[in-house]
């Protein structure tokens, strides 16, 4: 702990990246520095499994991207702690085949005359 007080901004990054490869964490150091800059803006805890990073690889371009993915729990203790949560539900609807065709997800707050809905269809992420 006292080489992490001691270390520069730069070996902290680094040290995170690796501990976070050793965890099933691949990427870059470029795609690193941007996951470690989002968990650190919204105080998110890759070691905690509140958030994931899946580095995007194009090989039609080479610029490297990252999609930063959210824990749905950390929604869910994150929205509980405002006191305005009055419960969610969450509709998939499958396939015969058995293949995930969507997920939708229905938000109720207290504060809120109509529940808020989202819906995610497989073939985005595919």
């Amino acid at each position: 702990m006292n080489e992490l007080v001691s270390s520069n901004h730069d070996e902290i990054k680094a040290l995170a990246i690796k501990y976070l490869a050793g965890i099933g964490f691949k990427f870059s150091p470029q795609a690193g520095d941007i996951f470690i800059e989002v968990c650190k803006a919204h105080g998110l805890n890759p070691f905690k499994k509140e958030v994931y990073g899946i580095e995007n690889w194009d090989k039609t371009n080479p610029s490297q991207d990252i999609t930063i993915i959210v824990a749905y729990d950390t929604y869910l203790k994150r929205a509980d702690r405002t006191g305005k949560m009055d419960g969610y539900s969450v509709k998939s609807i499958i396939a015969d085949d058995g293949f995930p065709i969507s997920s939708t997800v229905t938000i109720h707050r207290k504060d809120w005359k109509y529940p808020c809905e989202h819906t995610v269809y497989f073939s985005e992420i595919a």
